[in-house]
């Protein structure tokens, strides 16, 4: 069993640290979407392999982010290759046919492939707005974890959404009282 699963197995206390991006995370995708500024990532220029590393997994997560119409709210929007391309890419005369198509513009941009699909934009919380969305989508929604989670996954994201959104509705009275019980024979 995994620590995170540990930490969920327990009942949240009204200590519980809710998720949610830091600052500094959320500035650093803001300043590469910017202007491709690259963060220090605090590992020397001899390690070459490690830095490379770091760059190369940094890089791949900012491909899930685009910048707002302000240019400060960071947005997440998953693109996730279609069935069709993740098939062209098993198959070797699938790639063949698709490599002989001339009419496809082998300079586009990876994100912007018609066979790419994209999620819907969510907005990316930082860690001190969390509880405070979760409390007023609890409110409005109905008592349960899955209306909550469900409706805050359409418009919010962060890494955290599902664990948080269990632990708010295990601390809720509410929640408690109308949770429906199992029966056990």
């Amino acid at each position: 069993m995994s620590l995170k699963d540990k930490i969920m197995k327990q009942k949240p206390s009204k200590y519980y640290q809710y998720g949610g991006f830091e600052l500094e995370k959320y500035n650093n995708i803001v300043d590469f979407l910017h202007s491709n500024k690259l963060p220090n990532f605090g590992i020397s220029n001899s390690d070459k392999t490690a830095l490379k590393n770091k760059i190369g997994n940094f890089k791949r997560m900012c491909k899930d982010f685009c910048l707002g119409a302000n240019g400060v709210t960071l947005l997440y929007i998953k693109t996730t290759a279609s069935k069709k391309k993740q098939a062209a890419s098993k198959d070797p005369i699938a790639k063949e046919e698709h490599s002989d198509d001339s009419n496809q513009d082998l300079s586009s941009d990876f994100k912007h492939s018609p066979t790419q699909t994209e999620s819907k934009s969510r907005k990316v919380l930082l860690k001190g707005q969390v509880k405070r969305v979760i409390e007023e989508v609890h409110k409005e929604v109905g008592k349960m974890v899955k209306n909550t989670y469900s409706t805050i996954k359409e418009y919010y994201y962060w890494e955290t959404i599902q664990w948080d959104c269990e632990a708010f509705c295990a601390m809720c009275p509410c929640c408690q009282r109308n949770k429906p019980f199992k029966v056990r024979y």
